[in-house]
């Protein structure tokens, strides 16, 4: 397990080639998101667009290159990313991206540039003719994915699930250690749920947090067939959406 996450450490690589690629990236000028056309309908295609959620998940890393994951049988394997589905002449829409993280900016600069990427230890090219895009989160998108994904209750659970900004990441990582030191799923939150307990809010969570768990909530329903509970302990500080 312990081998596991130091490969999985952003950065890390074994090959003296790839070593010198990823410092001539950090040389590149940085990219704040000016460069990329917001993209929208007028924008044709010959295939339709590929939407990266980037404001869903956490390590964006993970989300473009995929990475080290477990399958649904328990096998420890490499899961793809979001590039690895690209196809020619493909409009790529980077949604909702933190452009204020400079490593984030760099290596989109370096995508744009050398249209190659490192994915499980190999390198993989960019499909023909693919353009970025930035799109911004719209309006009214998290309060929409609030009503659709769960149920709000206003009195205290019998039996909470304690979520905050310390907890957050860890029910929300794709791997878990289990009790015999093993890597494995982590299907810990998805469990608690399906016994009947309810998600519990104790701490204000920023707009980009609620996104992310309002994101997994999301699947859990959509696998269970029922919308997991959602309790506040306090909506002061929470997003005015909802």
């Amino acid at each position: 397990a312990d081998f596991w996450r130091r490969v999985d450490r952003p950065g890390n690589t074994w090959k003296t080639g790839d070593l010198v690629a990823a410092q001539a990236d950090d040389t590149m000028g940085v990219d704040n998101g000016a460069s990329l056309a917001e993209y929208s309908e007028s924008v044709h295609t010959t295939v339709p667009p590929l939407i990266v959620n980037c404001h869903m998940q956490h390590d964006w890393r993970r989300l473009f290159f995929g990475g080290p994951g477990v399958d649904k049988e328990g096998r420890i394997r490499h899961i793809q990313g979001a590039l690895a589905m690209a196809q020619p002449g493909q409009a790529i829409i980077l949604k909702g991206a933190d452009w204020s993280d400079l490593t984030f900016q760099q290596k989109i600069a370096s995508l744009q540039e050398q249209k190659q990427y490192e994915s499980n230890g190999q390198t993989c090219y960019l499909p023909d003719d693919v353009q970025f895009y930035r799109a911004s989160v719209g309006e009214g998108e998290l309060a929409s994915l609030y009503e659709s994904s769960v149920e709000r209750v206003t009195s205290p659970p019998k039996t909470p699930i304690v979520v905050n900004q310390c907890t957050l990441r860890e029910w929300l990582n794709p791997a878990m250690i289990n009790e015999a030191g093993y890597s494995v799923l982590n299907t810990a939150l998805e469990n608690q749920i399906q016994a009947g307990a309810t998600v519990t809010i104790t701490s204000p969570l920023s707009e980009s947090l609620w996104f992310m768990l309002l994101n997994r909530l999301q699947t859990i329903g959509l696998n269970t067939g029922q919308k997991p509970k959602v309790f506040l302990v306090h909506a002061e500080g929470q997003p005015e959406q909802l």
